[in-house]
């Protein structure tokens, strides 16, 4: 059974990015065919920030990620859609002063089963 990603909601910055994998062939004349490559080609991320953790808020995220390795996917629900499964291939923690931290990452969409 999946693990869905700890309710620490990240800051409001945060933003999608979408792009579609497709296949062009260019035929003369100016004229060009365009093709989905494969039937999953919308690729769906979310570019995340937490600003302002605690200790223990630091530690239950990255836990969470190093956990699952960038390879297993967990269910996330973005503001702007429904939950699906994500996986987290990328992300930094930063110190802060007066012990708190701040964590960026990167959650792109998965079509594992």
């Amino acid at each position: 059974m999946r693990e869905t990603f700890p309710d620490l909601c990240p800051d409001y910055n945060s933003g999608a990015s979408i792009s579609h994998d497709v296949v062009s062939v260019s035929f003369g004349d100016g004229y060009e065919q365009k093709m989905p490559k494969g039937i999953n080609h919308t690729q769906l991320s979310y570019s995340l920030s937490w600003s302002g953790l605690t200790q223990s808020e630091r530690d239950t995220i990255v836990a969470f990620l190093m956990k699952h390795g960038g390879v297993t996917p967990f269910h996330w629900t973005p503001w702007d859609g429904p939950e699906q499964l994500w996986t987290c291939e990328k992300y930094t923690v930063s110190p802060k002063p007066a012990s708190y931290y701040d964590i960026s990452a990167t959650f792109t969409k998965s079509y594992s089963l």
